[in-house]
């Protein structure tokens, strides 16, 4: 069951208790195993209510059906992502019913829908469509405590009570400080974590815990180190378990560590689980994806998608740039009768107080326009030719801004490069030691890489993704076809604890292919570094990581390949042309998650290649990123809402 959040925002949360009263009901009707946190436990929930029919063919009415969601408790936004919501534009009508994994989205034709279908809120594709479906009410339903869904045969698992205890302490506080900011709170206070566990109390329980006390029953079950890829401490380690009579067995889904095992003469099977574990009583050790490379492909549940009030809103006031007009102050919607019908228009406030209205289907045409705190924008005039006259003049100095470029470039152009060839074997087999499946957008970088590399020209290629995309293992795939050719490769990080990062990850990869990986950093010691940076001019290092140590004048290679500069966004640009004067025909891959205009623009130019990863890996959650002026209520929001989770916070200020 979702756990009870914390909003001021009435709707949101009476469709969360319809959400998590279905969820309930439908275990108690159906039974299985209910997981659960205190938070969840002690939270509100409601059941019962109208319910609306949809039918495919049928004249409902668009009219009535919006009617009917504002009138029921359905909260209207710009686009649909949380249970309890609906927008409508056109004939299509997206609503969001808690009972439901997915929203609806309901077509019309005039009155009489057309289509229906469940979609997701993260790509707004269709799931699968219906034929017919219902649509509960959450104003008129009644709240339930949980404790009426408790089966008569159930049994109670505690895992670590003394945790439960303080995470149920720390719900009630969270709550207790967020419902007195509003005055209905009241209805929605749920249950005391002293009622839930009096009602606990009736059933059968057992107690899970790391410590238990004397007297209590025992199991002998211990953790596993991490190994982090390096197979030869991962032999010795089996070995010693095997020599203690305790079967391993493997559960992983990388194919590479199940053919190990198997050679090894050890059970594997293709999987995952969140952690492995020796359990010694039962003599059986279970180890998975975490221990053997430091990475665990169990998934967790999360957010449908990223909650609207964590991005940019476009509210009435606020400054915006529209792409053929300029500058000029949003000031809110307006719906206009016209021959064919009402239509919603944005209204735009230039200097003299000069309005335009733009037809929502130009809303892509308009961005919004940030400034410093304290600065007032000024509005363009829609009588002159200022914003125009800007336009061109930018467009002329990026025009000349590329033709200097094409001239660095073409330089770089006709140098001989080296051309790669690698040792497909071994690419292969370091290949399999990626313990994800790769997502279509990796597969064609990494595929843009080595064709680059292959060639006799040097490689100029920019990889962009979003946090978590894949961009470092495209890295690691280009890292291998140099180093596996005989060649030295160098990667450069903004920050001394991402270069440490880097160095875990990249040792643990290449440590079983006898591939020697160091890192030139504060918190390697000076007579380290000095000894580092003479194996490196000597050509004996492989893959050299650091800041922008790796600039300095006595750093040096003996056959330097290829060159990886990781958030290239965050280094000068005489930083990265440093590195092609040092060195002309090397081959230079460089990874942004933003990438800065200039690079952008090289890349569109076709001055540099260009790589987008633009799918996100299997089981990952969306990052939710916010920027904007400061908000007391987004960050107090932001702060509960980790905490709720159990998660840990960052506060980062600038002074």
């Amino acid at each position: 069951i979702a756990r009870a959040s914390f909003s001021g925002d009435r709707q949101m949360l009476e469709a969360q208790k319809a959400e998590r009263g279905e969820a309930v009901s439908r275990w108690a009707d159906r039974g299985g195993i209910l997981l659960s946190t205190p938070g969840a436990l002690m939270g509100p929930v409601s059941l019962g209510g109208d319910r609306l029919a949809l039918d495919k063919g049928h004249v409902t009415g668009r009219a009535r059906l919006i009617e009917w969601l504002a009138a029921k408790g359905y909260e209207r936004t710009d686009i649909v992502w949380s249970p309890g919501q609906f927008t409508y534009r056109g004939g299509i009508v997206d609503l969001f019913d808690p009972k439901d994994s997915y929203p609806i989205r309901v077509e019309f034709f005039d009155d009489e829908i057309e289509s229906m279908r469940y979609f997701a809120t993260d790509t707004q594709r269709s799931v699968r469509p219906l034929s017919r479906c219902s649509v509960h009410a959450l104003s008129s339903r009644r709240g339930v405590a949980i404790d009426n869904f408790f089966p008569a045969d159930m049994h109670v698992l505690f895992i670590e009570p003394s945790e439960l205890e303080n995470a149920a302490d720390s719900y009630a506080w969270l709550r207790a400080g967020v419902v007195s900011d509003y005055d209905e709170a009241g209805s929605d206070a749920g249950l005391d974590w002293r009622a839930v566990e009096k009602s606990l109390s009736l059933y059968p329980r057992i107690r899970v815990t790391a410590g238990a006390a004397k007297g209590e029953f025992r199991t002998n079950i211990m953790g596993i180190p991490n190994f982090r890829g390096r197979t030869r401490d991962l032999e010795a380690y089996c070995g010693n378990l095997a020599s203690r009579g305790i079967a391993v067995r493997l559960v992983s889904e990388v194919e590479h560590f199940r053919g190990w095992a198997e050679k090894a003469g050890y059970s594997a099977s293709e999987g995952s689980i969140s952690e492995g574990f020796v359990d010694f009583a039962a003599g059986q050790a279970f180890i998975g994806d975490l221990e053997l490379s430091g990475l665990s492909l169990s998934s967790g549940s999360g957010e449908r998608a990223v909650p609207l009030d964590w991005g940019d809103r476009l509210l009435p006031g606020q400054w915006v740039v529209h792409e053929d007009y300029g500058v000029a102050r949003f000031m809110g919607s307006e719906q206009i009768a016209s021959d064919g019908g009402v239509q919603e228009y944005l209204v735009l406030e230039y200097a003299e107080e000069r309005r335009l209205k733009i037809p929502v289907m130009h809303f892509h045409k308009i961005s919004q326009y940030h400034t410093y705190p304290g600065v007032t924008p000024a509005a363009d005039n829609l009588r002159g030719g200022h914003w125009k006259k800007m336009s061109l003049r930018a467009a002329e100095q990026a025009e000349a801004a590329a033709k200097y470029l094409v001239e660095v470039y073409a330089k770089r152009e006709i140098t001989s490069g080296y051309a790669f060839k690698g040792d497909a074997e071994q690419e292969r087999e370091f290949e399999r030691t990626f313990p994800y499946r790769e997502t279509a957008d990796q597969l064609k970088a990494i595929e843009d890489a080595c064709r680059d590399m292959g060639r006799p020209i040097p490689m100029d290629r920019l990889i962009v993704g979003d946090v978590g995309f894949g961009k470092t293992e495209v890295a690691l795939r280009a890292a291998s076809k140099a180093v596996f050719d005989g060649k030295q490769a160098a990667v450069m990080a903004p920050t001394t604890l991402l270069a440490q990062q880097h160095y875990d990850t990249f040792r643990g990869r290449f440590d079983p292919f006898g591939v020697r990986v160091e890192v030139v950093s504060r918190f390697v010691a000076p007579s380290r570094q000095k000894a580092i940076l003479e194996d490196a001019a000597s050509g004996k290092v492989d893959i050299l990581i650091g800041t922008h140590r790796l600039l300095s004048q006595d750093v040096t290679f003996g056959d330097l390949g290829l060159v990886i500069v990781d958030e290239e966004h965050r280094f000068g640009v005489m930083h990265k042309e440093h590195l092609k004067n040092l060195y002309p025909s090397v081959d230079v891959l460089m990874l942004s998650a933003t990438p800065i205009p200039r690079s952008l623009h090289m890349s569109l130019s076709g001055l540099r290649d260009l790589s987008l990863l633009q799918t996100p890996p299997r089981k990952r959650l969306p990052v939710i990123t916010a920027v904007g002026p400061w908000s007391e209520t987004l960050v107090k929001n932001a702060v509960i809402r980790e905490k709720a989770r159990g998660g840990q916070i960052f506060y980062v200020h600038n002074r």
